[in-house]
């Protein structure tokens, strides 16, 4: 991909990189950060920032929402809560088809469970105490985990799990007799349930809001990044030799929340050969009947996503069945544990300047961990 003038992203990004060092941590990971606040604004200067940030195809990409849907969203945005149930009891669809309705009973379960929070004398909405399970179990589960419920290809896989993806950049080149690297774990990860099983959705969550919270939300974004980053090195290497152009059409999503707030977050790998990491849109849940609105932007904006995985399933699904018995005949033979895999990763992830490697100090009273900072 080039510019105006004829610049080329990948040499800008390059020369910006070594310029930098490790100043900027998500260029140190080969991550090309278009965030507003991101150093790369201020290391670019704001024109060459804007003409990369337009120069983002995939974030341009919006799902169709059906009509009845936006219609029935208008019905249910209501300023009481007795209007909003009222709503709510009427039928949503005279008979209903999963294929057909199933956003329709998606916008209708996600509405009943806040007018639940909104009708009970004890509003955990409004408890700053609220813990991050709760919210994880009672509100996220609903608005994003159910989202996916009728996409066949796709499975929602909640607390804690590991990264197939981390896990097979840390553990690719392993020999015979070495210990396996664990892999980083997500609070929430969209999987797809065929032989690929590539994640396109990961998750990371926060108890506190984006001001009280906001340490912990600069670390998980830095760590949702890279996460995404080895999601596509992921796709690249299951991708057959006579598939692997696909790549520059794919992309991978995060959604990281703190407290009742959140960002949704987008990756690929253009021409450029540079990782894009860029805000698809922020969100904000309400706490009381009069911020339902805030509840309605929210439903839209995750449908568009909704869509925009579909697309890349698609995608997915156009790469044949017995796709995968071509790589044997790209003279690769068949893996052992004495030879190393021939598919390299795109680029290698350095580690996390956040953290020290541990040391193990054994004593008395066991094995203790300890950080170099102690």
């Amino acid at each position: 991909m080039d510019l105006a003038h004829g610049r080329s992203v990948a040499q800008i990004f390059e020369t910006y990189k070594t310029k930098m060092g490790t100043r900027d941590i998500f260029a140190h990971s080969h991550i090309l950060d278009l965030d507003e606040s991101a150093p790369l604004r201020a290391g670019l200067g704001w024109v060459t920032w804007k003409a990369l940030a337009d120069g983002h195809d995939a974030s341009q990409k919006t799902g169709e929402i059906k009509a009845t849907e936006l219609d029935y969203l208008q019905r249910l945005n209501k300023r009481t809560t007795a209007k909003v149930r009222e709503e709510l009891l009427e039928r949503f669809c005279s008979k209903y088809d999963i294929s057909e309705h199933y956003n329709l009973e998606y916008i209708h379960s996600v509405f009943r469970k806040f007018v639940q929070f909104f009708e009970h004398p004890n509003n955990a909405l409004l408890d700053v105490t609220i813990s991050e399970g709760f919210l994880q179990a009672h509100v996220y589960c609903v608005l994003v985990d159910s989202l996916f419920f009728d996409m066949s290809e796709v499975k929602v896989i909640r607390g804690e799990q590991g990264s197939h993806a981390v896990s097979f950049r840390k553990n690719a080149k392993r020999q015979y007799g070495e210990k396996k690297k664990s892999s980083a774990k997500l609070d929430a990860i969209v999987r797809m349930r065929d032989v690929w099983g590539v994640e396109l959705v990961a998750m990371e969550s926060g108890r506190n809001n984006m001001l009280e919270g906001q340490t912990k939300m600069l670390s998980d974004r830095y760590k949702l990044a890279r996460e995404l980053k080895d999601q596509i090195d992921y796709l690249y290497a299951s991708l057959p030799a006579n598939h692997k152009s696909k790549i520059v059409n794919l992309e991978v999503f995060g959604i990281l929340t703190s407290g009742l707030e959140g960002r949704v977050y987008v990756m690929n790998l253009p021409c450029s050969g540079t990782y894009k990491f860029v805000k698809l849109f922020q969100f904000e849940l309400p706490r009381t009947v009069d911020q339902l609105g805030h509840l309605t932007k929210t439903v839209v904006r995750f449908l568009h996503l909704k869509q925009r995985v579909r697309n890349v399933v698609g995608l997915l699904n156009e790469v044949p069945r017995d796709a995968p018995l071509e790589i044997l005949g790209l003279g690769m033979d068949v893996w052992s544990p004495a030879s190393r895999i021939d598919t390299p990763f795109i680029r290698e992830t350095p580690t996390s300047p956040t953290r020290s490697p541990s040391l193990v100090k054994v004593g008395r009273g066991g094995t203790q961990r300890k950080t170099k900072k102690e």
